[in-house]
């Protein structure tokens, strides 16, 4: 069974195209390789399409919507490596504060890596290399909402911050990394 998901398939053309348009039936060819039927390929483009992630200006042609183009340069930054981050004394944090989330700043919150410590509190350790208003300009970029207030800061319960970090569940991610390490060095041998 692949662990590739036809919306992974979708999604990775599509960001490879950038702003350019793929057909319908090449991202199906491309799904096919996968071994994704005709039929999970068009259900997944209709979703990827209701959930804004994907637009089609013309029948049978798709590319990025503007908010994923965003977030897919982000994504891009991840080539910097460590350069997109800075050291962290895990003191400082980012926060985000909404009284009513919607879905599209739901996602951007968790897209940046904020996670909801609190009702209307979303957090995350202030670690990027990005500055406050570049954040800003991304997270709204992607689909934060206007009304969401974004600050930094520490909080002053020391205890509060250790539970905050457990939100990003540490020994899962590092399990995560090391599997797919593991899968990545087995697919090189057999390349």
């Amino acid at each position: 069974m692949s662990r590739t998901q036809p919306s992974d398939v979708i999604m990775d053309m599509l960001r490879s195209a950038r702003s350019r348009k793929r057909s319908a039936q090449s991202l199906i060819a491309a799904g096919a390789l996968f071994g994704h039927t005709e039929n999970a390929m068009r259900v997944n483009l209709s979703r990827l399409v209701a959930r804004g992630l994907i637009e089609s200006p013309q029948r049978g042609l798709y590319r990025l919507a503007r908010q994923t183009d965003a977030l897919n340069d982000y994504v891009e930054r991840w080539r910097l490596g460590e350069a997109r981050v800075r050291s962290w004394d895990g003191r400082e944090w980012l926060f985000a504060h909404t009284d009513q989330a919607d879905k599209a700043s739901l996602w951007a919150l968790d897209a940046l890596g904020f996670r909801a410590v609190r009702p209307g509190l979303f957090a995350r350790p202030d670690n990027l290399s990005l500055a406050n208003d570049e954040l800003h300009t991304l997270a709204k970029s992607i689909g934060l909402a206007a009304s969401v207030l974004l600050l930094n800061g520490a909080p002053i319960d020391a205890s509060a911050t250790k539970l905050w970090f457990l939100s990003w569940r540490p020994a899962e991610l590092n399990k995560r990394y090391h599997d797919a390490l593991a899968r990545l060095v087995k697919s090189a041998a057999r390349l």
